[in-house]
Parts: C-alpha cells; structure tokens; sequence
C-alpha cells in the first residue's frame, strides 16, 4: 500500500462516516487541530514526514493523488508569495470578466491553455501567411514585401 492509500485508509478509519464532499473539510480540520488526533497526526508524519500538512493537500478521498489540488499546491509551495497573490486572483478576476464560468481548477487549466494555444495558432498562421506572400513575391505600391505588400496589392488590383 502507498502512503497516499495509507493516508487515506487511516483519515477514513478516523472520520468512518466520512464523504467525498467533506473530505477537504475533513482533512483541513486535521491539519489545523492535530492536537484532537495525535494518533492520526503521528500516522501522518511517520507516512510523510514533518511536511506531513503540505502533503495531506494532495491525498483524495480514494487513496489517490487528488488532481484538482496538483495546481494550487504548486502555486502555494513553488511561487513567491506575490506572484501567487496575483496570479490566483488575476485569473479568477478575468474569468468572470470574460463571462466564463469556472467550477474547478480543470477548468481554469483548460481556459488557459486554449488561450495559449489559440495565441501560437494566430503567430503560426500569420507567418505562414508572410512566408506565402514573400514566395509570392507580392509587393505593394511602395515596394513592401509580406503582409503589407498583400494588402496594398489587393487595393490596388494588381493581384
């Protein structure tokens, strides 16, 4: 058995009436009263060593790694405090700007890779486009080559 299944197993036998829903309350209450679980809490920390807090984050109701924490406890632990006060923030403020509306942090990783991905699309179509155009050898009125040159071109009737 993992330690995450152990973990789990051991949260569990400690909370028998516990659901999915209540986990994160659950644990959270752990975390922040071990003195009313000192048997769990130094199950905790044989399992995951001092840093065993940090860790409970990442434990899912199943005895898995829970994937909708990987993001913020990266953001928590690998970030300087300010970058991660404006990050979280920022992207939450544009999503509801935008009209998107975000129920998980699947989600948000969705939203964000969409947006990086359509960005590099557009630069990969207009270089496409300029490089065509160059091969072409389209040239507007003034001379311009690429894109401007198209474009002066189709104005003028000269393609």
């Amino acid at each position: 058995m993992s330690a995450v299944e152990t973990a789990s197993a051991r949260i569990k036998e400690t909370f028998p009436d516990i659901k999915p829903g209540a986990w994160h309350e659950k644990t959270n209450r752990v975390v922040h009263h071990s003195d009313e679980f000192p048997e769990l809490a130094a199950d905790l920390e044989g399992l995951f060593g001092p840093d065993w807090p940090t860790q409970l984050d990442l434990v899912g109701y199943n005895g898995t790694v829970n994937p909708e924490m990987i993001l913020p406890a990266v953001l928590k632990r690998r970030t300087p405090v300010a970058v991660s006060w404006l990050s979280t923030p920022g992207l939450v403020a544009v999503s509801l700007a935008m009209g998107v509306a975000l129920k998980s942090i699947n989600d948000i990783w969705s939203w964000i890779i969409m947006g990086l991905g359509s960005g590099s699309l557009a630069a990969g179509m207009l270089r496409l486009h300029l490089v065509a155009a160059e091969r072409l050898g389209l040239r507007g009125r003034d001379g311009a080559r690429g894109l401007r040159g198209c474009c002066s071109a189709a104005r003028s009737g000269s393609l």
